[in-house]
């Protein structure tokens, strides 16, 4: 992995870049399994998305579905457990678009058994795994052969956006919660 800062167990810690968000070749960030850490993310992953060429809507779209994933990382792979290690790789695809590495090293699970709930129940969480494969063209994910899960999700800069589930497009939040609680309730599994 590159160089970068590694945070600190004492107290909340952001996200932190080993390179700058500016370089579209790649970013990785390193940070703990807290909530508190998401809307950083999400920052830097919209701006990492727009980068690369992304309009507003696919940046704000890209930047929710990893907020659902690693918010996955924090609720089911850590249980809600505040010292986690993330690490998120984002790199441009070649051809254009985006490769996001999501691993942890949290309680390795089957995605494939974390069904997403029923689109017609008005209930929060559980839509994580819906915003995730609607945004992504690729979505996989697979025991690391220690502890955890890895993750890759990818989508083309020419792809075309998807729509949200038509009675799912109409709930979603402005701004996503930064709780492992607030909207996602499962992993996807891998889709082609």
């Amino acid at each position: 992995m590159s160089g970068g800062a590694t945070p600190e167990r004492s107290g909340a810690n952001p996200p932190s870049p080993a390179q700058g968000a500016g370089d579209p070749s790649g970013i990785e960030i390193r940070c703990w399994s807290r909530a508190e850490n998401l809307s950083a993310i999400r920052a830097c992953v919209e701006r990492f998305a727009a980068d690369v060429g992304f309009d507003e809507e696919r940046q704000a779209r890209i930047a929710l579905a990893v907020d659902e994933a690693v918010a996955n990382v924090i609720r089911h792979s850590y249980k809600g457990q505040k010292d986690g290690p993330i690490t998120l790789r984002l790199a441009e695809l070649e051809g254009g678009g985006v490769r996001v590495e999501l691993e942890d090293e949290g309680e390795a699970f089957d995605p494939c058994s974390i069904a997403p709930r029923d689109l017609a129940e008005v209930k929060p969480g559980g839509l994580g795994i819906h915003i995730i494969r609607s945004t992504f063209d690729r979505c996989m994910w697979k025991p690391r052969p220690i502890r955890g899960m890895a993750a890759t999700l990818e989508v083309g800069l020419n792809s075309p956006l998807r729509s949200l589930p038509s009675n799912l497009s109409g709930r979603m939040p402005a701004a996503p919660s930064d709780t492992p609680d607030g909207t996602d309730s499962g992993h996807p599994h891998s889709t082609p």
